[in-house]
C-alpha cells in the first residue's frame, strides 16, 4: 500500500511538472508580430495612389514619370490591399 501511493505521489508530480512546463513549449507563430506594420503600409501606399494627379505626371513627360506611371498601370491594388488581410 505505501509503495501505491508513493507511485501515485510520483506520477502526480510527474503530471504536473508536464503540464506546467507545456506553456513554455509552445511558441507563438513570428508571422503575426509585423502584420500591423504590413496593413499600415499597404494603406498609405494606396492612400498615396489615390491622391495622385496622374495626368500632371504625364504632362510633364519625364522618363522618370512615364517609368512610374506604366509601373502604377501594371499593379494589382487587390493584391497590395489583400496582403494585410492574412
Amino acid at each position: 500500500m505505501n509503495r501505491f501511493l508513493v507511485s501515485m505521489l510520483a506520477l502526480l508530480a510527474v503530471f504536473c511538472a508536464v503540464s506546467t512546463a507545456s506553456p513554455l513549449l509552445y511558441r507563438a507563430p513570428q508571422m503575426y508580430d509585423d502584420m500591423q506594420f504590413v496593413k499600415r503600409s499597404n494603406a498609405e501606399l494606396i492612400n498615396g495612389l489615390i491622391g495622385m494627379d496622374l495626368g500632371k505626371l504625364s504632362a510633364v513627360g519625364k522618363r522618370s514619370n512615364a517609368e512610374l506611371i506604366n509601373g502604377l498601370l501594371g499593379m494589382n491594388l487587390n493584391k497590395l490591399s489583400s496582403a494585410g488581410r492574412r
